[in-house]
């Protein structure tokens, strides 16, 4: 049995299933799964897959969380002093603390692992995840590994090609991710850089309820679920809300989902006059959302370009509407028209263009056969491309060709 540790900011976290699913398939292929966790969260709505889940998870102590703080999260009163007394040499100090921190993290994990006798260290979004994962693999003398998503590399380019250049391979979730690291690295690495969509599992009993009504009573029922953050879009969204009743038509709107923006949003729906039509739910459970999906008529996520160029990949939520014969309005950035061919297997709209939104939506709702045929070439896509089957198939070929066989246990 190949061991493999796998490095993560926290877990089980709500909000990346795709880590759990990730490691739920390679469990299936016979590779015992230690997960370093270095928070656990606050806590943690039902996630039902939980309970298939083999893998032993290691967290990081509270009282070695709570050390940490007071040593490096506290020192700025009594660092005050070398701040300005050595200005020049500031960021270095700070550089050399953030490090200290990483490593007295990576010694304690080490520790644990040597117990073990891991094969490969791997590691999930390429910030400080992979910076620990990067530390404990020299000290256990092993290769490390990464995936890397979104933020943690469109805001993130100069730090995420020193780590590419010390990772055995690099797995991102798009071709267009990996088109974008092989344009940073100035295709020095294209042989280590690999892409494998996240993917559904088709075997999952959620993926196959689909919805039943299609515009009930005449309402457009809308459903977007997204972290109310810039990159979202959630705005034009609620901008082509206000256009569509303006025109007389019947909407119903669910958002799902918190984050920064949500009070601002909430504020939005207030002034315009349209919070009688708008529901914020906040963050609900896998199967809520699955439930909403099935009274779903039209699923909208319309992603931007942040202003400080953040972006999605390719949200996994769209994989799902689709899954379930909801028909998917999204914009036409980043990897997303990778699954959305424009009138096939969904609509896509210009970026911070409620206009456009508002035809779309009209357009599904005016043409019954429109969407009746982006609902079946939707589901066959994902079925197709998108198989969760065929991304653990490239991660299990890239672990096995990577891994230290001298400590590879039976």
């Amino acid at each position: 049995m190949i061991q493999i540790a796998y490095v993560v900011e926290k877990f089980p976290s709500q909000t990346e299933h795709f880590v759990l699913n990730e490691i739920l398939a390679l469990e299936k292929r016979n590779f015992k799964i230690y997960i370093i966790a270095l928070k656990k969260p606050k806590y943690v709505l039902n996630i039902p897959e939980l309970e298939y889940l083999n893998a032993s998870i290691i967290y990081l102590p509270n009282l070695i969380n709570y050390l940490l703080l007071i040593l490096f999260k506290n020192y700025k009163e009594n660092l005050r002093f070398f701040r300005s007394s050595c200005s020049e040499y500031w960021p270095n100090i700070k550089i050399i603390l953030k490090n200290l921190r990483y490593l007295i993290i990576a010694q304690y994990f080490t520790k644990k692992l040597k117990k073990i006798g891991i094969s490969h260290v791997h590691a999930h979004f390429a910030f400080y995840t992979t910076d620990i994962a990067y530390l404990i693999s020299k000290l256990l003398k092993l290769n490390y590994s990464f995936t890397a998503h979104a933020q943690d590399i469109f805001l993130n380019k100069e730090n995420i090609v020193k780590k590419i250049e010390k990772a055995s391979f690099v797995i991102t979730c798009t071709k267009y991710n990996q088109s974008f690291l092989n344009q940073l690295t100035g295709n020095r690495y294209c042989n280590k850089i690999y892409h494998a969509y996240h993917g559904v599992n088709l075997n999952n009993e959620l993926a196959t309820i689909h919805h039943q009504n299609i515009f009930t009573n005449g309402t457009i029922h809308i459903l977007s679920v997204a972290r109310l953050v810039e990159k979202k879009g959630i705005i034009y969204l609620l901008k082509a809300v206000k256009m569509l009743l303006n025109k007389g038509i019947k909407i119903k709107c669910t958002i799902i989902g918190d984050g920064p923006l949500s009070k601002k949003l909430k504020f939005f729906t207030l002034t315009e006059g349209i919070s009688n039509y708008v529901e914020f739910k906040g963050i609900n459970t896998r199967e809520e959302v699955f439930n909403y999906l099935t009274i779903t008529d039209i699923f909208v996520l319309p992603c931007i370009i942040a202003s400080d160029g953040d972006r999605d990949g390719l949200p996994n939520v769209l994989l799902e509407a689709m899954m379930m014969g909801v028909p998917v309005i999204t914009t036409n950035i980043s990897a997303i028209p990778e699954l959305i061919e424009d009138g096939k297997t969904g609509l896509l709209v210009p970026e911070r263009d409620e206009i456009a939104i508002v035809d779309a939506v009209l357009k599904l709702f005016n043409d019954s056969v429109l969407y009746r045929e982006i609902v079946k070439k939707g589901r066959e896509k994902v079925v197709k491309n998108f198989n969760i089957q065929k991304s653990i198939d490239i991660i299990e070929e890239l672990l096995i060709n990577n891994i230290d066989t001298d400590k590879n246990y039976n």
